[in-house]
């Protein structure tokens, strides 16, 4: 055997095992780009999870007329004044009906509760946006020591650089209540912001 015959008969065999091996593995598949989208059930569970390790609290309501209601009972289980400072676009629900004052103006000192609406909310880490304007939503969320946020399913975003869209105006991201250990590494809570956060959640179809 000359050694051009050899050398043919080393490559014919290293190219047999070559294809017996990639036969008897798995092929390997490229992964499935990511999912920037979720079953909308799940966003709400996820977001709700998320804002509870954020300290917040949810509630899950099936219509925006429960909203009253559901801020009454809030404050009552809190020994709170059944008074709260809200943003314009909840001017017509029923809140004398509830049993609550409802005020629709900037907050002042004197003001326990503030409810107001979000622009967005992030199923990953339970973070939500609210924007300034007119209606003052910026300072109602921020200012008095409790905050009440609704949330309606169709704002539930996957992810917070979803939501991450620079608006007009002021602009404002909030997770939970306020907290800050700047001193002596001590825990405070309310420092710069509500002391409690409570989310509504509004299942989509549950009124205008």
């Amino acid at each position: 055997m000359t050694g051009g015959d050899s050398q043919k008969e080393f490559n014919d065999d290293r190219d047999s095992v070559l294809r017996a091996l990639g036969d008897s593995q798995t092929p390997i598949h490229p992964p499935p780009p990511p999912q920037n989208f979720a079953p909308q059930d799940d966003l709400i569970r996820r977001f709700a999870n998320a804002a509870q390790e954020n300290d917040a609290t949810t509630e899950l309501l099936s219509d925006i007329s429960a909203v009253p209601d559901a801020a009454a009972a809030y404050l009552r289980a809190r020994s709170l004044p059944l008074t709260a400072v809200c943003t314009d676009e909840w001017r017509e629900l029923s809140w004398r009906k509830s049993g609550m004052q409802a005020h629709f103006r900037a907050p002042l000192e004197s003001d326990i509760c503030g409810v107001s609406g979000v622009v967005a909310a992030a199923a990953d880490c339970g973070a939500m946006s609210i924007c300034g304007g007119e209606t003052h939503e910026l300072t109602v969320g921020l200012l008095p020591p409790h905050h009440i946020a609704i949330v309606r399913e169709e704002q539930i975003r996957p992810s917070l650089s979803r939501i991450l869209q620079t608006p007009r105006g002021g602009f404002a991201l909030f997770c939970g209540p306020s907290r800050t250990a700047d001193i002596e590494q001590t825990l405070t809570l309310g420092a710069h912001g509500p002391l409690s956060v409570h989310i509504l959640i509004v299942k989509n179809g549950g009124g205008d």
